[in-house]
């Protein structure tokens, strides 16, 4: 049988002895809720391209108790151009309402560029009658002019369908679009035709000479509408922050407010009770050592994903923050203090929970 020399036992024995005597002393250990997570910017503000070429803003508050999604989408603005602002570059600050970039709608641009034609080919028929032309001269823009209404007269007949099947939803707005803009455009080309053939045949007459007055006012109008809109087509920032570098092609600008870290941990139901808002948070990052300390700002109520079992979440802010956005950090809340025996019962407690 194995016999303990009486050395050895009384060295076992003193070390028990000095053990339970810790177990019992009159100090106090300090016992740690222990987590990970990663640590955000106060808010972040996303610039992108959507779906059918849209420009999406994104704005993403963090202090909130469930971070919030905002979408905005340029609409009717297809086939744009976004400039930026000149040595906009990663890590330049930048302040609430400034103006980040401007936006071109290329679609803006066309309607411009043919109201500018329209103009220009109404002002040319008021100087139509003091061109001199010849009977076959006339007699060709007389074709010209029959030309244009049988074609008018056959875009009306296919506008006049599409316009019906639209009412009854059997085909597409923008389809309904197109055929209207042609037969618009038919239109007005019929009309300018027959203005050329009556000025060079007998002469402008007074109604005649006020429709293109009043037509060339009308684009003017519509020059001056659009340039209006394109004025409003402007970016702006809605935070105080710094331009984020960015890894997404679909991503344009990408900016944040860091004036302070926000981290957002997970709670069970057990651990809430010990858990209260100011409390301070121990953060650190692993990688680098450094640290941080925050304060548990708000808590709210979460459903884990598919199941029904509910947790808290609680908000850390960290108003002094020198650790980088998206950095995972392990964090830890001390709760309570604790002699040597109920600590060592607690955590042999957390070994076989």
């Amino acid at each position: 049988m194995f016999k303990l020399k009486s050395g050895t036992r009384l060295l076992f024995l003193c070390i028990f002895s000095l053990l339970l005597l810790l177990l019992f002393l009159p100090f106090e250990i300090p016992y740690y809720l222990t987590f990970q997570s990663v640590v955000f910017p106060k808010a972040e503000w996303i610039v992108y391209k959507g779906e059918e070429n849209g420009l999406h803003s994104s704005f993403i508050n963090y202090l909130k108790d469930t971070p919030v999604d905002h979408f905005y989408q340029m609409k009717g603005q297809k086939d744009f151009t976004i400039s930026f602002k000149e040595n906009l570059s990663e890590e330049e600050s930048i302040l609430k309402n400034d103006t980040i970039a401007f936006i071109t709608s290329a679609q803006s641009l066309e309607e411009i560029n043919y109201a500018k034609s329209r103009i220009l080919e109404f002002k040319t028929l008021l100087k139509a009658d003091t061109l001199e032309i010849d009977n076959s001269g006339l007699e060709e823009y007389k074709k010209t002019y029959e030309t244009s209404r049988r074609k008018y007269a056959l875009q009306k007949r296919i506008y006049l369908r599409k316009k019906s099947l639209f009412a009854k939803n059997k085909i597409s707005a923008e389809e309904y679009s197109e055929v209207f803009r042609l037969y618009e455009s038919d239109s007005v080309d019929t009309e300018i035709d027959r203005l050329k053939y009556i000025s060079l045949k007998t002469g402008l007459k007074n109604k005649d000479v006020k429709y293109i007055l009043a037509q060339i006012k009308s684009y003017e109008n519509k020059i001056k509408t659009i340039n209006k809109n394109a004025g409003n087509l402007i970016v702006k920032s809605p935070i105080t922050g710094a331009i984020l570098n960015y890894f997404s092609t679909d991503t344009l600008l990408s900016a944040a407010d860091l004036s302070m870290g926000v981290i957002n941990i997970p709670v069970e139901p057990e651990n809430k009770k010990h858990l209260n808002t100011g409390m301070k948070v121990y953060i650190n990052d692993p990688l680098t050592g450094n640290s941080a300390e925050g304060k548990i700002k708000t808590f709210s109520r979460e459903q884990k994903p598919w199941h029904n079992d509910l947790y808290y979440s609680a908000t850390v802010i960290i108003p002094e923050n020198k650790i980088p956005a998206g950095t995972l950090v392990e964090c830890k809340i001390k709760i309570a203090l604790y002699s040597p025996f109920k600590y060592l019962t607690v955590m042999v407690g957390n070994i076989f929970k």
